[in-house]
């Protein structure tokens, strides 16, 4: 028998390609992979033995598959709403997703909690990342490689109180994005220099550092690089940066007040300011109030309320409000700042400018409260038939009448009259016309259903009243 002499470096070479180790999958398959601890339940939906897979039902777009345990074979393909991966037992699981994925959406909730890590984000073209990892308070370790954002417009709140998230992502391209606000808020270990990013299209960066973790060191390598790219690249963007009660990384001059420094980050600070049109509010300005978000989707016949920081910056001033809204709705309290609603919050968009005075200045903030129809309405048609409606945010609406079910859109009026118009399969078309009504133990809508669309008066066919499902309103 003859024998061959094979070097040793051809072995090795031989016994990597085999695939020695086999069975996680390759790390160049292009699927969205995350890590997930199903005992992390926190303010999850799910149970302790599943995961919900949370999408965005604003992004169009979605054709996805999910491997629940990375084991190459897929649970469930050509999806397109929310999945919802259930284990054996508890437990630490990598959950791979490929296909068309667009957007993820925890949103504080949808088991938000259980994120440990993103451990690849592939080959996905990201459309948005609007509260996309918002809530992920376990998410600690981030992917080497790089998301696709060539389409994200927006990472508005997208790492929002992710308080152990601190991973290096100067290298992401945010070209295209053009809304930043809140993105780091809370994300209270987060402590990187974003000065690499491409910024020039940004309109908004409110918020976006507020109650993080970043460093004197890094927010001033920040501004330099920024101002830097905007002196190259321009801007027509009048933004506004907030970053909290920081600090410039610049030594004080002792001849001047503690407010005038000597370093490049103060030079780019106000390059960005003067050449540029910025408004920057950091540990060096004037009192400072924030709410966390601009804006608050209201849940319908329900009470909130929003208590802010405040940052004086010296002496104890005053809080005022202004607002349109009548109070017994909306209440406010001028010394700690808090807004609260009430169940009878009118329908619509509720504008609210908050302003904080003392020795060191004003400043001003707007907060937004959408108190929107949406929810599962349920009761009667004609008196004793079931009917069901259920309005969303998108103006879309589901009719569900005895065992029929059809589709179509919702408006209201400035007198605040509600028109629906939805058909069925068959091509059938029905109107509503009503109105909202609330008590102090219910919701109710009731008015009168038509043949046809936009409710023309000759074609009444009877009344209707549904009551709110209050569970589908939370």
């Amino acid at each position: 028998m003859r024998y061959i002499k094979v070097p040793l470096s051809l072995v090795v070479m031989l016994f990597m390609f085999a695939g020695c180790g086999s069975g996680g999958s390759s790390s160049s398959d292009g699927k969205f992979k995350i890590t997930i601890d199903t005992t992390k339940t926190g303010l999850a939906r799910s149970g302790s033995k599943m995961f919900k897979i949370p999408t965005n039902s604003a992004v169009s777009g979605y054709n996805y598959s999910v491997d629940c345990n990375n084991d190459g074979i897929n649970e469930d393909e050509n999806l397109s709403g929310n999945y919802t991966c259930v284990y054996d037992k508890e437990g630490v699981y990598t959950v791979a997703i490929g296909g068309d994925f667009p957007a993820i959406w925890f949103n504080g909730l949808n088991d938000a909690a259980k994120l440990i890590s993103i451990d690849q984000w592939g080959d996905i073209e990201w459309k948005s990342m609007f509260y996309a990892f918002s809530g992920c308070v376990n998410l600690e370790r981030g992917s080497s490689d790089t998301p696709n954002l060539k389409n994200v417009q927006t990472t508005t709140r997208m790492f929002f109180n992710a308080s152990k998230f601190n991973q290096n992502i100067s290298d992401w391209n945010t070209t295209s994005v053009r809304g930043m606000t809140a993105m780091f808020f809370g994300a209270s270990s987060f402590d990187q220099d974003l000065g690499s990013w491409h910024i020039e299209n940004v309109m908004s960066m409110k918020n976006m550092f507020v109650g993080s973790a970043l460093t004197s060191k890094n927010y001033s390598k920040i501004l330099i690089g920024w101002s830097k790219r905007l002196t190259k690249v321009g801007s027509t963007h009048n933004v506004r940066l907030d970053v909290g009660n920081i600090y410039l990384d610049c030594p004080i001059s002792p001849a001047l007040s503690n407010a005038s420094r000597f370093c490049d980050s103060a030079a780019a600070k106000q390059n960005l300011i003067s050449a540029h049109g910025w408004s920057i509010i950091d540990g060096e300005s004037i009192p400072y109030i924030s709410y966390y978000i601009d804006r608050v989707d209201v849940d319908l016949y329900r009470t909130g309320a929003l208590t802010p920081i405040i940052n004086w910056k010296g002496d104890r001033g005053a809080v005022s409000f202004s607002t349109d809204t009548p109070i017994g709705e909306i209440w406010f309290d001028s010394l700690s700042g808090r807004i609260s609603w009430s169940p009878y919050l009118k329908l619509g968009i509720h504008k609210i400018d908050v302003n904080i005075t003392n020795s060191a200045g004003s400043y001003v903030t707007t907060l937004t409260l959408d108190n929107t129809l949406e929810g599962v309405f349920e009761g009667t048609y004609n008196s004793s038939k079931p009917f069901s409606v259920e309005f969303k945010k998108d103006k879309t609406v589901i009719v569900k009448a005895s065992s029929d079910t059809a589709t179509g859109l919702w408006s209201r009026a400035d007198d605040g009259t509600i028109l629906v118009n939805y058909s069925y399969p068959t091509r059938t078309k029905y109107s509503l016309k009503a109105e909202l009504h609330r008590s102090a133990s219910r919701a109710w809508i009731s008015g009168s259903w038509y043949s046809g669309y936009d409710a023309v008066s000759d074609r009444l066919k009877g009344p209707f009243s549904v009551d709110l499902n209050l569970s589908s309103a939370d």
